[in-house]
């Protein structure tokens, strides 16, 4: 890393590599799609390598926010995981959120959530709408608990716990909330929904903290 870049992180404790990583609009879902340090391009749509966010933790002595693309799959996140325990100084913190911005249709991102949500709770998963069973023609009515926006913020909930329940699973119960912070994001100027989704989150069986 050259010596400008060095002097532009130096004031930060904390490099959040939202962009570094494309996160926006982020075709993968699977581990082998990724970028790796090797590849030509660090500037894909794909984002630069999680190598490199380790690398720069480590020379800079500084902690890492790292964002897992919206269609990243449960063996993308193990694969994280494991790379980031065997890549990632001791003393280093890192924050870990599920995509970038979920709420924003600009990005596709949120396109992708809100339609998984709802081919979720159609499959039967009813913690997404409030207990309710939705049929896909109730999803297109979009009234009630079959909302589709409300399902995919419920989605965002869930699958952050899924992705604290893997890091649990390799860096271990003490790791989490300690070196490993998994970040519920939401919108500031719609404090409702995390509100929603909180209490949500809170009717899943598992503890990922």
């Amino acid at each position: 890393f050259t010596d400008e870049f060095r002097a532009a992180l130096a004031p930060f404790s904390v490099i959040r590599f939202m962009d570094f990583l494309h996160t926006n609009n982020n075709p993968v879902s699977k581990w082998s799609e990724r970028t790796v340090p090797s590849s030509g391009s660090q500037a894909s749509t794909k984002g630069a390598a999680y190598e490199y966010t380790f690398q720069i933790a480590n020379e800079l002595d500084k902690d890492i926010w790292i964002n897992i693309p919206v269609n990243a799959n449960d063996a993308f996140v193990r694969s994280l995981a494991t790379l980031m325990k065997s890549k990632l100084e001791p003393g280093r913190v890192a924050y870990v959120e599920y995509s970038n911005e979920l709420w924003n249709y600009v990005f596709s991102q949120a396109d992708d959530n809100m339609k998984a949500a709802v081919n979720e709770a159609v499959a039967g998963d009813k913690t997404l709408t409030n207990g309710k069973a939705c049929t896909r023609a109730m999803f297109d009515a979009g009234t009630g608990d079959c909302s589709p926006y409300w399902a995919g913020y419920n989605r965002v909930g869930k699958r952050t716990v899924r992705i604290g329940e893997i890091f649990k699973e390799v860096f271990g119960a003490a790791a989490m909330n300690n070196r490993i912070r998994v970040v519920y994001p939401s919108q500031f100027a719609n404090p409702g929904v995390a509100e929603q989704v909180l209490k949500n989150i809170k009717t899943y069986p598992t503890d990922p903290s």
